[in-house]
């Protein structure tokens, strides 16, 4: 299992690549990453993700004037976004099934967020 990890990691192929290492012939592999990004295809989500970081409006235009007027800028914790399609691929280029792949939305402590669930087979 590798929960919330992938998306800090600088070679997360890497990763994939020693955890096969790990797993015994025909194991699996359940993986989750957020589905978080400001790139997303549809305008709504946009939208819908500002909204599931839970700020209200006039804490974004707050957070927007400081970012601007500051001499350094806040980084986003996350060097990685994935989709299914991509995550899929990361499996797969290291020999792995595909038997279950999902966007899930979950309740946490920020509020609504979505998450890539994806389960595969060595």
């Amino acid at each position: 299992m590798c929960a919330h990890v992938l998306e800090h990691l600088t070679e997360p192929s890497k990763t994939i690549q020693k955890i096969k290492e790990l797993i015994r012939k025909e194991g699996y592999l359940y993986i989750e990453v957020p589905f978080d990004s400001p790139f997303y295809s549809n305008p709504f989500d946009n939208i819908q993700y500002l909204f599931n970081k839970n700020f209200k409006f006039k804490d974004i235009i707050k957070k927007y004037i400081e970012i601007k007027t500051s001499k350094y800028a806040l980084m986003h914790e996350h060097i990685n976004f994935y989709t299914i399609d991509s995550i899929k691929e990361l499996l797969q280029k290291q020999g792995f099934k595909i038997v279950y792949a999902d966007i899930k939305k979950i309740h946490s402590c920020i509020g609504m967020s979505k998450i890539i669930s994806i389960l595969a087979q060595k």
